[in-house]
C-alpha cells in the first residue's frame, strides 16, 4: 500500500486544459478489475479478454481505443482535475454503495490503494460533454461526477474507469517495444502470422483470443462439454484466419468473432 502512495506524492499536480503530457502516448490494458462482491450479472469479467491488452491513444487530439466500445472516442480531450478522498469518491461514482455505505470499493474492486487515501482523480471532457458520460454520477443529483475519469498511479500506470462498472489499469507501452502476441514471433512463418507480430492491435487480439480459448477449456472439464471439440473448433478457426493472409481488418475481424464465440465461457470462470 505504501508504494502505491509514494506513487501519488511523487507525481505532479495537475492543473485544468490539455491533458498533461504524461498521459500523452499509447497504452494497454493490462488488468480489468470488477467488484469481486457483486453477485449481479455482468457484461464484464475480472480480467475479461475482450477488454485485456486493448489500447488507448491519448493525444491533445483526441482519446482513441479498440475495446468493443470502440465508438466512444474523445475528442479535443480537457481535464478537469479533483481532489478526493479515493473511497468516498467511488461510493458516489459507482452502483451499490452510496454516500452512507459502510464498504470500501477499493477492497471490493482490489485495487492495491488505500481506501482512505486522498487522491486527484482527473475527469475527462470533449468539448462541453463529459467522456462516457452516461457513466458514474449514480448518487449525485448534479452529476459532477459522471463519465469516465483517470488516475495516475505512476508514470507507467493509470486507472480508468470503464462500462459495465469496469475500472481498468493501463500500463504505457515504452517507445521502441515491439508487440509479444502469444506464439514467439521468431518461429513466425506464416503472413498472418507476420502481420500478427507487427502490429500492437493485432498481437493484442491474439492474446485475448488465446486467454479466452484457455479459460474453456478449463471450463470443460468442470462440465460435460467435449474438451476435444473445443480443440476442434479452435484449430478449423485458426484456419480460417490465416485464409485472411496480411489483411488486418480480416485478421481482427475474425478474432472479434473467436472471442465473440468464447463469451460464456470466461463470464462463468470470471465469477
Amino acid at each position: 500500500m505504501l508504494v502505491v502512495f509514494l506513487f501519488f506524492i511523487s507525481l505532479p499536480v495537475v492543473r485544468a486544459g490539455e491533458l498533461p503530457g504524461g498521459l500523452i502516448g499509447k497504452w494497454e490494458v493490462v488488468e480489468i478489475h470488477v467488484n469481486k462482491n457483486f453477485g449481479g450479472r455482468v457484461n464484464y469479467g475480472w480480467d475479461d479478454p475482450r477488454l485485456k491488452w486493448r489500447l488507448f491513444n491519448f493525444s491533445s487530439i483526441e482519446i482513441s481505443n479498440n475495446t468493443p466500445e470502440d465508438e466512444t472516442n474523445c475528442v479535443t480531450p480537457e481535464i478537469s482535475p479533483e481532489d478526493v478522498n479515493f473511497d468516498d469518491f467511488l461510493r458516489v461514482y459507482l452502483g451499490g454503495y452510496g454516500k452512507s455505505s459502510s464498504r470500501s470499493p477499493t477492497k471490493d474492486y482490489e485495487l492495491g490503494v488505500a481506501g482512505n487515501t486522498n487522491v486527484q482523480v482527473m475527469h475527462v471532457l470533449c468539448g462541453q460533454k463529459h467522456w462516457n458520460g452516461l457513466l458514474g454520477g449514480i448518487y449525485d443529483n448534479d452529476r459532477d461526477n459522471n463519465g469516465s475519469w483517470l488516475l495516475m498511479m505512476s508514470k507507467q500506470r493509470v486507472l480508468l474507469s470503464w462500462y459495465d462498472e469496469t475500472i481498468l489499469v493501463l500500463s504505457k507501452i515504452a517507445s521502441g517495444a515491439k508487440p509479444s502476441p502469444s506464439f514467439a514471433c521468431s518461429k513466425a512463418t506464416l503472413p498472418t502470422e507476420w502481420a500478427i507480430c507487427g502490429s500492437f492491435e493485432l498481437a493484442g487480439f491474439d492474446k485475448s483470443v488465446d486467454s479466452a480459448y484457455r479459460v474453456a477449456l478449463r471450463d470443460a472439464q468442470q462440465s460435460s462439454e467435449s474438451i476435444v471439440d473445443i480443440q476442434r473448433q479452435q484449430r478449423a478457426w485458426l484456419k480460417e484466419r490465416n485464409r485472411c493472409g496480411s489483411n488486418s481488418n480480416c485478421i481482427q475481424a475474425a478474432m472479434k468473432k473467436q472471442l465473440d464465440g468464447y463469451r460464456a465461457a470466461y463470464l462463468m470462470e470470471s465469477r
